[in-house]
């Protein structure tokens, strides 16, 4: 208790000094125009929260490697989605007869809904990048390319099963 009433009278004094001190030190503090009104302030704010472009939508528009790299990354992506799949059905009409291929084919016709989550999550995504670059509010971008490369990143966790398709080649 003690310490607490301390604490409290060394903040008072720290305040009465700044006080007593702002008299002699030209601050510039207009106290007329202190006052304010606070609907109007949270009216403002909301309007500046809903006017402002994401991080994403800036960079995309002000910075011209950003927006390199993101186009970059998304065409690659899509593009080795797309492959995985074209990959998995040439395996499979190569390869579906022998019996030595059974396994691992098994394990790729699994993925297949993988692919096509992860196709669709990056069409998703390329949408709304798109929409993004030809000016349009895009709130949602950021999360949609997080989601997109998340989704992408588990579909590389897959190519594993092209290593043993090709180990069960060499054999």
């Amino acid at each position: 208790m003690k310490k607490k009433g301390i604490i409290l009278c060394t903040v008072v004094g720290i305040c009465a000094i700044g006080l007593i001190s702002s008299f002699f030190i030209d601050w510039p503090v207009d106290f007329h125009s202190a006052d304010g009104d606070i609907a109007k302030a949270s009216r403002f704010s909301r309007e500046q929260v809903t006017d402002k472009l994401t991080n994403m939508e800036e960079l995309l528009q002000t910075d011209s490697a950003f927006k390199g790299g993101i186009v970059a990354a998304q065409v690659v992506m899509q593009t080795r989605a797309v492959q995985f799949a074209t990959l998995v059905d040439m395996s499979n009409e190569v390869a579906g007869n022998i019996p030595a291929f059974a396994e691992v084919l098994k394990d790729m016709n699994a993925q297949r809904e993988l692919v096509e989550n992860v196709a669709s999550s990056l069409a998703e995504s390329a949408e709304k990048l798109n929409a993004a670059l030809d000016g349009k509010e895009c709130p949602d971008l950021a999360q949609s390319t997080i989601n997109a490369s998340l989704a992408y990143t588990t579909l590389q966790k897959q190519n594993n099963l092209a290593n043993r398709f090709i180990e069960t080649t060499d054999k």
